[in-house]
């Protein structure tokens, strides 16, 4: 079983980004993957591009995705940056 999340968990808080992840995780059977995107840079903050309509960024550096991962019951198996804008990882329930 794969969950996969193409830029969704990159519109959380903190907060809720470790309580979406601990979802997943109670989801997944032994050795099912967690896939998803999230915006490379640090922070937070409030964007009306594309939408028009204000929209809620979380952005993530590497180390830090890993240790909220970790924190979440999820060992890292997979993190690449993208074109300097993009992070994409895939977990294991740990």
């Amino acid at each position: 079983v794969v969950v996969w999340a193409c830029a969704v968990f990159l519109h959380f808080t903190d907060t809720d980004f470790q309580q979406a992840v601990k979802n997943v995780r109670d989801c997944l059977l032994d050795g099912g993957k967690f896939a998803f995107s999230v915006k490379l840079g640090d922070g937070d903050g409030w964007s009306n591009e594309k939408m028009g309509a204000p929209r809620y960024f979380n952005y993530y550096q590497p180390d830090g995705l890993e240790n909220a991962l970790a924190d979440a019951g999820m060992q890292t198996t997979d993190l690449q940056v993208y074109d300097d804008k993009w992070v994409y990882a895939t977990a294991v329930r740990s």
